[in-house]
């Protein structure tokens, strides 16, 4: 168990100490300072899904932002609003599915929440790119 709370650990740092590596506005870069920090911190897989938890908070209204940006195009919304509910399909099996290698374990939800942290990172990162002019 220790064994594999470790490599999740390591795992959850690569991924966060990545993410800030991968750039973004100073809001962001702070939001993942925070995150990276939290989960460094975390004595526990409590702490760990605090620090999770408190993450997708964080997130959910830079999302709908982002979302909400498209929807303003009315010829357009109706791909976009297919696309999201595509994207919330995929998001929903793919982290299931990561944390199924912790089936009933008390790092399942851990495991399960970083995914959804970095697919979430991703989608905002892609409705902002949809949302930029061509040519750019």
């Amino acid at each position: 168990m220790k064994r594999v709370l470790a490599l999740v650990v390591l795992a959850i740092t690569v991924t966060a100490a990545g993410l800030v590596l991968a750039g973004g506005g100073a809001t962001a870069a702070t939001g993942r300072d925070t995150y990276s920090s939290c989960l460094k911190h975390a004595q526990s897989t409590f702490d760990m899904d605090q620090c999770v938890g408190a993450e997708r908070q964080r997130l959910k209204p830079l999302l709908a932002a982002a979302y909400n940006k498209l929807l303003a195009n009315k010829q357009r919304r109706h791909l976009i609003v297919a696309s999201e509910k595509a994207w919330l399909a995929y998001e929903k099996r793919d982290c299931s599915y990561a944390g199924s290698a912790a089936q009933g374990g008390t790092l399942q939800p851990i495991i399960q929440g970083e995914c959804l942290v970095s697919r979430t990172r991703t989608r905002i990162r892609d409705l902002k790119e949809f949302a930029a002019p061509l040519g750019r």
